[in-house]
């Protein structure tokens, strides 16, 4: 097991002619002609275009056992596009070892069909982490689930039971045993569908009757190229189950509500969404502006799961989904924890994601500073939390309710009737909780802290290029404005002394504290946290139909996205994009 999610395992590829193989399995990928071999043995063999033409749920979901490096999702996506498609396709692919980028460049030399499907993948930015990665490509009504982890913790890791198609594709079983054990094609059927089916390059004995005595109606059909022989084959069950959402209330315009409104939105859910304030503007996602920092714990952990699996989703859907532009941040070790921080992160030997900086290195991004050593977060961004939650609410799927104050909600059977002070009642298929500290009605174990910010003028000062870690933070100018902060405090009445000393430290730092600088305004807030420091996404006990997401405390930005991801799942019945262990920390 790696010490840490962000120390991972590579393929270790050779050459092999036209084709390309494993270093560590002594196979190859695919034969020569891999995209031919990748369309007939895996998209033809589970009749996948045919059967999108004749589908009439709202998400398809292939499952692949061993990834590799991508050709079969290329294949896929190749295939998918061919058209405008009325519902989603979720693919999950199974891996120990981590897709690389140079990877991907070798297989555009080979196959230049795949040119533009290379490039979609790219540019969605896949890092590469231990345990799930999330990549939604909405636009594309596309959601990409790589699981980085043994195959047996894999498969016991997938929540659903719907999987409608599977590509057995785990290597030659004699170099890859672990990938073709009974457990794990029992495990295979488990998670399929009623009307599932299979394909695989294999045609061994073993592997056959396996599949059979699990409950597949087995077909043994012409190999592809070198082999004589594959299998491909259906779930003999049928039993079909439904699960319709059509009509979804979300309480709260704040990040969490807003991120998971646009979710359901994409998936051509209706949406409505109510808040007890009159204006956008108003609650604790109004602030002027807001940075998006890496908290990611230093462990092996489930904490740690969660925080690197969070933080490169949401990152991604700002820049892919939204367009907001990627800058990169700077954490400067101002104390002992910090420098501990950045010398264990600069450990991993993530290059791709985090660089020390020195001297010279330095002042490109902040001028003249007395820093002498910064870690450079590559990738990170700051927005508007306004701009970002008007792009959000604006879609046609969603109907907003202003100065609507959420009361109670009654659930009969599949339906919710929810009930505002205004005397207005709807009915809906679901209903999700979002407004901030409102959720202590329905968890104790939350609080709430106050954070203040300032808003400071001076042409001459705070000339950086990325937001800076520091004493709290600073923030590039934006309007002629930095905004410092933030401040943690227990009580709602402010003291402005302790931001104007956060001011103050930054000032010293880049050798201004003699400079007069005008506070131009402030910004208060409040944030609700839960008592472990992580947020909550979850349904409310003993209800069928009552969602939660919120306690972001202040790293809404890197939470929500996600957690919207996670809810939205809950209630399409699709796959979680995290591990059960780590939605266990996230519950009610």
């Amino acid at each position: 097991m790696n010490d840490h999610p962000l120390k991972v395992e590579h393929h270790k590829v050779t050459l092999d002619g036209a084709s390309i193989a494993s270093r560590d399995y002594k196979d190859r990928y695919f034969q020569d002609n891999g995209f031919d071999e990748s369309k007939e043995v895996y998209i033809d063999g589970n009749n996948l275009e045919k059967r999108w033409e004749n589908f009439s749920g709202s998400s398809f979901t292939i499952g692949e056992l061993g990834f590799g490096l991508g050709l079969n999702f290329l294949t896929t996506l190749h295939c998918w596009l061919k058209k405008e498609r009325a519902f989603n396709l979720d693919y999950i692919g199974i891996d120990k070892k981590v897709l690389q980028k140079k990877n991907l460049r070798l297989l555009e030399e080979r196959f230049p069909k795949l040119h533009k499907e290379i490039e979609i993948l790219k540019e969605c930015d896949v890092v590469g982490h231990n345990g799930f990665e999330c990549i939604s490509m909405p636009n594309l009504k596309i959601r990409l689930i790589l699981i980085t982890e043994d195959i047996q913790k894999a498969v016991n890791d997938i929540c659903i039971s719907n999987i409608d198609a599977w590509f057995l594709d785990g290597f030659d079983p004699k170099k890859n045993p672990e990938m073709w054990t009974d457990d794990i094609l029992k495990a295979v059927f488990n998670l399929s569908s009623s009307d599932s089916s299979f394909s695989t390059f294999t045609s061994v004995g073993r592997i056959r009757r396996a599949l059979s005595e699990n409950g597949f109606e087995i077909k043994k059909v012409s190999g592809f190229g070198s082999k004589r022989h594959r299998l491909i084959g259906k779930k003999s069950k049928e039993k079909k189950k439904s699960h319709d959402v059509k009509r979804v209330a979300v309480i709260g315009t704040g990040l969490s509500g807003s991120n998971i409104a646009y979710n359901l939105a994409n998936s051509n859910i209706k949406v409505d969404i109510f808040d007890a304030h009159d204006d956008l503007s108003k609650g604790s996602s109004g602030g002027p502006i807001a940075s998006m920092y890496p908290k990611f714990s230093l462990n092996n952990d489930l904490r740690s799961e969660f925080l690197i699996s969070s933080y490169f989703f949401s990152l991604n859907f700002y820049k892919k989904t939204l367009g907001f532009k990627n800058t990169g941040l700077l954490f400067y070790g101002s104390d002992d924890a910090k420098s501990k921080w950045i010398s264990k992160i600069s450990a991993l030997g993530r290059d791709d994601l985090f660089e020390l900086l020195i001297d010279d290195e330095i002042n490109d991004y902040l001028g003249k500073s007395k820093i002498k050593e910064v870690l450079n977060v590559k990738k990170g961004l700051f927005l508007q939390p306004l701009e970002l939650r008007n792009k959000l609410l604006k879609h046609d799927n969603i109907k907003k309710f202003l100065n609507e104050e959420f009361v109670s909600f009654l659930e009969d059977k599949n339906n919710v009737e929810v009930n505002f002070r205004s005397g207005l009642n709807k009915s809906y298929d679901a209903l999700i909780i979002c407004s901030g500290k409102n959720l202590k009605d329905f968890d104790k174990n939350l609080k709430v802290s106050y954070g203040l910010m300032a808003g400071v003028e001076n042409k001459d000062l705070f000339n950086i290029k990325k937001p800076l870690n520091h004493q709290g933070y600073v923030i590039p100018k934006v309007n002629g404005i930095n905004w410092i902060g933030s401040t943690y405090e227990n009580s709602p009445e402010f003291k402005k002394d302790e931001i104007k000393k956060k001011v103050q430290l930054n000032l010293e730092i880049f050798d201004h504290e003699d400079f007069a600088v005008e506070i131009k305004d402030y910004w208060k807030g409040e944030r609700v946290s839960a008592m472990n420091n992580l947020p909550r996404a979850s349904r409310l006990a003993n209800t069928k139909n009552i969602y939660c997401i919120g306690a972001l405390g202040s790293r809404g930005l890197s939470y929500a996205p996600f957690l919207a991801e996670i809810v939205s799942s809950m209630i399409q019945k699709k796959q979680i994009p995290i591990s059960e262990g780590v939605l266990t920390l996230l519950k009610i």
